[in-house]
C-alpha cells in the first residue's frame, strides 16, 4: 500500500491493489487463507461497518458544503480578526476551531489549501515564520480526523475495536494531546523544526518533550496507578503551557515545577507501596471508561472473570459449591 501511494496511484487503485496482495499472502499460511466464501465474508462485514461512517461524513459534508454556498468560508479571516481583536493567541485558538471545523467534511489536503489561503496570511502578520505557520495548520487539518463531534477516524477505530465510535472521541483526543500542543510549541520555537544551531535545537526538543509529558499528565489525572489531585494537575498544565514561552529562563523555571511535582507524586507512590506490600494489599478491579466500552462491544466477559477471579464468593458452610451453582456464579460475575 505505502508503495502505490509514493507511486502516486490513487486511492481506489491502491485500495484494490491491497485487497488483492493481502488475499495472495494470506495463502502463505493456510489457517488464515481467504477463498471465495471468507472474502464474501469480509465484504459483508466491511459494509455493515462503513455505514456508521458513511452517515457521518455526509452530514459533515452537508455542514461544508453550506459553508462554502453561503460565501462563509471568505468571511472567516475577518471574523477571526474581529473576534481575536487582533491578539496573536485568540487567533491561533481560533484559527484551529476553524481547520478542525473544515476537517469535518474535507479531506486533508483540501483543508490544508483552504487554510493557507484563508488563514496564513492573517498568522504571517504577526511575524510568524512560514514554514511554522504552514505545519500549524497542517497539524491541526489532521486532528480533525480525531475531534468530535465527526472525528472520521474514530469510526474505522470503532468497528475494528467493536465499541461505539462516537464514545471513542474524548478518548483519541486525550491520547493525542500532544498533536495539539505540539504546533503551538514549534511556532515560538523554531528549534524543534530543526532551525538554528545545534544547541537551540537540543533545547527546543527538550523544552517541548517535557511541554508534551506535563500536558499529558494534567489531562490524564493519574501517574503511577495514583490520582493527581487537581491542584497539581492545574499547575502541570500551567508549567507545559509555560513551556512554550520563548524565553529560556520561564522554561527552566516551568520545567523545574513541573518535574518536582512528578517526582512528588512518585514518591508517594512508592512510599505508598513501601508502607503497604503487594502481600497485604487485596487487590481490587476497577473498570475504567474504556473498558466500559469494551464491555459494550462485547468484550465484557473477560473483564467480568477478572472481577470474579480477584474477587471470588466465600465457600459455602454447608461445603464446596456444586457445578451448577459455580456455573450461576460464573454467570451472574459476567
Amino acid at each position: 500500500m505505502m508503495w502505490l501511494l509514493l507511486d502516486g496511484y490513487t486511492p481506489v487503485y491502491v485500495a484494490a491493489g491491497s485487497t488483492a496482495a493481502v488475499i495472495i499472502l494470506s495463502w502463505f499460511h493456510r489457517p488464515s487463507a481467504i477463498g471465495p466464501r471468507r472474502f464474501v465474508e469480509c465484504c459483508t462485514e466491511t459494509i455493515t461497518q462503513v455505514v456508521p461512517l458513511v452517515g457521518a461524513v455526509a452530514a459533515a459534508g452537508a455542514v461544508t458544503g453550506a459553508i462554502e454556498i453561503s460565501a462563509l468560508s471568505g468571511k472567516f479571516s475577518l471574523m477571526i480578526t474581529y473576534v481575536s481583536g487582533g491578539y496573536l493567541i485568540p487567533t491561533l485558538l481560533l484559527s484551529g476551531a476553524l481547520l478542525i471545523l473544515l476537517g469535518m467534511g474535507m479531506p486533508t489536503p483540501a483543508v490544508y489549501i483552504m487554510g493557507a489561503a484563508l488563514l496564513a496570511p492573517i498568522l504571517r502578520k504577526f511575524g510568524l515564520p512560514e514554514m511554522q505557520v504552514h505545519l500549524f495548520m497542517l497539524f491541526y487539518a489532521c486532528l480533525s480526523a480525531i475531534t468530535p463531534p465527526v472525528a472520521v477516524a474514530n469510526f474505522a477505530a470503532g468497528a475494528i475495536a467493536g465499541v461505539n465510535p462516537t464514545a471513542l472521541g474524548p478518548h483519541a483526543v486525550k491520547l493525542a494531546i500532544g498533536g495539539f500542543v505540539v504546533p503551538f510549541f514549534f511556532l515560538f520555537n523554531p528549534g524543534l523544526t530543526a532551525q538554528g544551531s545545534l544547541g537551540v535545537i537540543l533545547l527546543a526538543c527538550f523544552f517541548g518533550t517535557a511541554c508534551t509529558v506535563f500536558a499529558s499528565f494534567a489531562l490524564h489525572g493519574m501517574m503511577a496507578l495514583k490520582d493527581i489531585h487537581w491542584t497539581l494537575r492545574l499547575v502541570l498544565a500551567a508549567s507545559s503551557i509555560a513551556t512554550i514561552v520563548p524565553r529560556l529562563d520561564v522554561q527552566i523555571a516551568a520545567t523545574v515545577v513541573g518535574s518536582v511535582i512528578l517526582a512528588f507524586i512518585t514518591c508517594a507512590a512508592a512510599q505508598r507501596r513501601s508502607t503497604f506490600p503487594p502481600d497485604r494489599i487485596t487487590p481490587t478491579f476497577r473498570p475504567s471508561a474504556f473498558d466500559l466500552l469494551l464491555q459494550q462491544g462485547g468484550r465484557g466477559e473477560r473483564a467480568g472473570r477478572l472481577d470474579h477471579d480477584l474477587h471470588p464468593l466465600p465457600e459455602p458452610e454447608h461445603g464446596p459449591r456444586s457445578s451448577s451453582s459455580s456455573l450461576t456464579v460464573s454467570m451472574s460475575s459476567t
